[in-house]
């Protein structure tokens, strides 16, 4: 984080102690704060495809990608996501977890929920608590979703994982977003992704290919991809998604940094 890097490098002004600083989405917001730590790290470093590619833009020398991990024993099996796809017939689940911020785009998902064929039937889950939380009661009662969408405020990890297992479509369209380990555990739990283009998940999740990627502002794209959810067989994208999560475990994440260092510090 910002306040990492600064005390990063008066410890390399101080002791000579060379620092790798690994950027994250809130950097982006304080680059020219950031400017000289990041010139005086050993080596940069970024949390997501989506960071470095940003950086780059600036002329900023990434050396590689940090990505997050979760516990290997997540994952569901091929087999238990796919029953999910085959009983989705009945209703399209939709869930989002997060903290409640303007970011994280809900009232556009919100208005997007509207625009749904009216033959899909459809319920959204929404758990966490925040800033927007009020706002966003307010604007379901508004749109007249209070009986398909429910707000179930903060809960524990366990019970989050479990309300994922249970749905067809984790959707959170966040920007700017660093890397969002939600969309991980989403994945591994059998759900159909869908998330920010350009940010964040971008560059794990590929279009079309493992779940779906929106521009975040537009309820139009998030609407086109929940209707083919509905309407296409998500058999692939599944088995796409669960083959990717196993790459980006805890194991393979350490693995991922301990390599990372070593390469640049024979170089």
């Amino acid at each position: 984080m910002p306040i990492g890097g600064e005390i990063a490098s008066l410890i390399e002004m101080k002791f000579n102690v060379p620092f790798i600083h690994v950027a994250h989405g809130t950097d982006l917001l304080y680059l020219n704060q950031l400017k000289l730590i990041m010139n005086r790290a050993r080596f940069l470093f970024a949390r997501s495809d989506s960071i470095k590619r940003y950086l780059e833009s600036y002329g900023y020398p990434v050396k590689g990608v940090c990505f997050s991990g979760i516990e290997r024993e997540l994952i569901v099996s091929i087999e238990d996501a796919l029953k999910r796809e085959q009983s989705k017939n009945n209703v399209l689940n939709i869930i989002s977890v997060c903290n409640l911020q303007k970011l994280k785009n809900l009232d556009v998902v919100l208005h997007a929920l509207t625009e749904l064929d009216e033959n899909i039937p459809w319920t959204y889950t929404i758990v966490g608590d925040g800033s927007e939380r009020e706002n966003l009661e307010q604007l379901i009662s508004e749109l007249g979703l209070s009986r398909r969408v429910r707000m179930l405020g903060y809960k524990r990890r366990e019970k989050c994982l479990g309300l994922m297992r249970k749905s067809n479509v984790f959707i959170m369209p966040s920007a700017p977003e660093t890397f969002g380990l939600a969309y991980l555990e989403a994945m591994a739990s059998g759900c159909v992704v869908i998330g920010a283009e350009g940010w964040g998940i971008d560059g794990v999740v590929k279009d079309g290919v493992n779940g779906y990627l929106v521009a975040p502002r537009e309820s139009g794209q998030i609407m086109q991809s929940l209707q083919t959810v509905w309407n296409t067989p998500q058999t692939a994208i599944i088995e796409n998604s669960i083959t990717t999560i196993k790459n980006y475990t805890a194991e393979e994440a350490t693995k991922n940094y301990a390599q990372m260092i070593k390469l640049h510090s024979t170089t």
